[in-house]
């Protein structure tokens, strides 16, 4: 069989979407909010995976194939077909691409691939997803992109649960990009019948539930309002003894269809219940939130006196306050006053809250109030007023942690306009550099702005992303191409000892940053002259390592999942031969290295766990005395807590650490290990 080239191109930036979150609180209020937008997807399908047509939509190849030879690193693979770039493909007909996961030998999959350097297969990135006939089938027909909305998820709406767990999954994952004002079109192809019966499948994931629930409540041409309110009540009077993912549709849906008196319930059951769970009552708070910014059939002083509930639990009196004061209610501040006892000095979220509620209202009572804290409390309000006036954060602004650029900055971000977001929603921010694309990771509670590495910057939310973002990302990606291809030309040209590993252009074109290695430092002020002339723009050298390289290309490791440098690490620090040894790992650098040739960061991750078990157990080469006899060390089971003896009488036996009586003779620990 004639070999294929191997393929060692970079992944593209969008495989970055592949990560793996859980439905938040905040998830309902995303969702009313979007009603209002039709460039906001439907938050409540946690879509944090591309669609099958949004990859054949970005690729430049797609292909149907057949694996025809596998092994650890690379998989080869005989095109049967083209869905798409038949001139790229020409007469191709083996691929050999890394491997991402283990497939046999027959296995179908398509092919999505991006060219990068040049215009051939060689260089392409590859994304392939495994296929059988069916699926195969499902993404041969489905609708493209530009088809009309109604065409596209009335297709989709067919598949939803559909057996084959591919297909249910991206049928679904359609809906979770799709406009929301799309969705609600579509409520007559989501029979109340059948989304009910769903809800009541166990083997249906709880995440997907929220939005069936949600849509129980969508208006529809045949009124079936009372049995979806029925349903949705009761499972709002169902016991909760843990976190019910999904249950923030359940209350989406059920103001949506119930109205006022439903409300009322929910206000009776959870809101005023002191037994409630703490994620129910965060889900109703969200849906509260959502609610009284778009669906205004529940008069706004009503939503208000619900949220004022929730200002007598701790955890969530600080959301609530900033609730309030972005509602303008301030008939809530006597209330809101109540919370600040100067002597016990609130904490810091709800300090800050109460004070940004004081500085909003404009009812005299409030100046009273807070020149009297200002007395009382000087320096607790000095600070909460400082972090106000820094920052520019006010009490209407919820703040989130944003992952930006190919090096993946995380940093502290406001919104511009109070809005709220879901985990990994993908948003335009603007930051020290200019605009850029972010992804939202999470609040940014106190606990979570802790957890940042040193030096993590700071932003402003500015939007969602919408349709025509998406489309100026995708220009932009492909002017990437040309940029590098040019940028390599004149580092030729300029005869610069340095290797150009990747090109990023900022969101907002402010800034073109060239990525590369170098061994020592290079003299590019020329290089960066001619850049600026023929691109227009601000040029940046950006000196990168190979582990940093890594997390600007690589993709998966070993272990399957997307390589930690490219998701949760943000500081890399050295990892030694030591903490292999000490896990009993193969020495063999080969296999405990990772993509950037360096060892694998995740072996510092258990490595202060085995040293401080390591501690506790005699050394090897110790002379022990145990319950048994005496003897000495030759090996240490960490994790068991149990050294390995060798008896006078030459016996070998395996001894609990707390079995060991005297250690009579311990090996010097401080000298070198060989």
């Amino acid at each position: 069989m004639p070999r294929p080239t191997n393929q060692h191109g970079r992944r593209s930036p969008r495989q970055t979407l592949f990560l793996n979150t859980c439905l938040s609180s905040a998830i309902v209020a995303a969702l009313l909010l979007s009603i209002a937008s039709t460039a906001t997807a439907c938050p409540f399908c946690v879509a944090v995976k591309p669609t099958l047509s949004q990859q054949r939509t970005g690729a430049d190849v797609v292909v149907f194939a057949e694996v025809v030879e596998a092994n650890d690193l690379e998989q080869v693979f005989r095109i049967h077909g083209v869905f798409k770039g038949q001139e790229l493909v020409g007469d191709t007909e083996l691929l050999a691409i890394p491997a991402d996961m283990a497939r046999e030998v027959g296995t179908l999959a398509v092919l999505f691939g991006n060219l990068t350097n040049d215009e051939s297969l060689g260089d392409a990135r590859w994304t392939p997803v495994t296929v059988n006939e069916t699926s195969l089938g499902y993404f041969a027909q489905a609708p493209e992109a530009r088809e009309s909305a109604e065409k596209r998820l009335g297709y989709y709406a067919r598949f939803l649960q559909h057996p084959d767990p591919l297909i249910a999954e991206d049928a679904y994952l359609e809906f979770g990009h799709a406009p929301f004002d799309d969705v609600l079109q579509l409520a007559d192809e989501l029979p109340s019948e059948k989304l009910r019966a769903w809800m009541s499948d166990l083997n249906i994931p709880q995440e997907r539930k929220g939005f069936y629930a949600l849509a129980l409540g969508f208006p529809r041409s045949q009124k079936i309002d009372a049995k979806n309110a029925a349903f949705l009540r009761e499972i709002i009077l169902a016991p909760a003894n843990d976190f019910r993912a999904g249950f923030d549709g359940v209350i989406g849906g059920y103001l949506l269809v119930a109205g006022e008196p439903g409300l009322e319930l929910i206000e009776e059951h959870i809101l005023a219940n002191p037994e409630a769970a703490e994620g129910d009552l965060r889900h109703v708070a969200s849906a509260l939130r959502a609610y009284y910014e778009f669906e205004r059939s529940i008069p706004p002083e009503r939503l208000a006196k619900g949220v004022r509930l929730l200002l007598s639990r701790p955890s969530l009196a600080a959301t609530s306050i900033i609730d309030l004061s972005r509602w303008e209610d301030w008939g809530a501040l006597p209330e809101v006053l109540a919370l600040y006892d100067p002597e016990m000095r609130p904490p810091v979220a709800l300090r800050r809250a109460i004070v940004g509620y004081l500085m909003a209202c404009p009812l005299s009572e409030a100046e009273a109030a807070l020149t009297q804290l200002r007395t009382a409390d000087p320096q607790g309000v000095a600070e909460a007023e400082q972090f106000i006036l820094a920052t520019g954060f006010e009490a209407s602004m919820p703040r989130y942690i944003v992952r930006c650029g190919s090096m993946r900055r995380l940093g502290t971000f406001t919104t511009s306009r109070g809005e709220m977001f879901t985990r990994s929603a993908q948003v335009i921010a603007r930051t020290d550099r200019g605009l850029e694309v972010g992804e939202v990771l999470c609040e940014a509670t106190d606990k979570a702005v802790e957890q940042l590495p040193s030096g993590s910057g700071k932003g402003q939310i500015l939007r969602g992303m919408t349709h025509d973002d998406e489309n100026e990302i995708n220009r932009l990606r492909a002017d990437q191409r040309r940029e590098f291809e040019i940028g390599k030309k004149h580092i030729a040209a300029f005869g610069l000892p340095m290797q150009l590993v990747d090109v990023e252009h900022l969101f907002g074109g402010e800034r073109i940053v060239f990525y590369y290695l170098a061994e020592n430092r290079v003299d590019f002020r020329e290089l960066v002259k001619k850049l600026a002339s023929e691109f227009q723009t601000r040029i940046e050298m950006r000196q990168i390592g190979v582990r940093d390289e890594a997390k600007l290309l690589a993709d998966y490791g070993d272990c399957g999942k997307v390589v930690c440098c490219n998701t949760h690490l943000s500081e890399m620090p050295p990892v030694s031969m030591k903490m292999a040894k000490v896990q009993k790992s193969t020495l063999d650098p080969t296999k405990i290295s990772g993509r950037c040739g360096r060892l694998k960061c995740c072996l510092r991750y258990e490595y202060s766990t085995y040293e401080s078990l390591r501690k506790e157990l005699p050394p090897v080469g110790s002379n022990v005395v145990t319950n048994q006899g005496k003897g000495r060390v030759l090996a240490q089971e960490i994790l068991a807590s149990q050294v390995l003896v060798e008896m006078e009488d030459h016996r070998r036996i395996l001894v609990s650490g707390s079995d060991v009586l005297t250690v009579l003779k311990r090996r010097n620990e401080n000298r070198k290990e060989k």
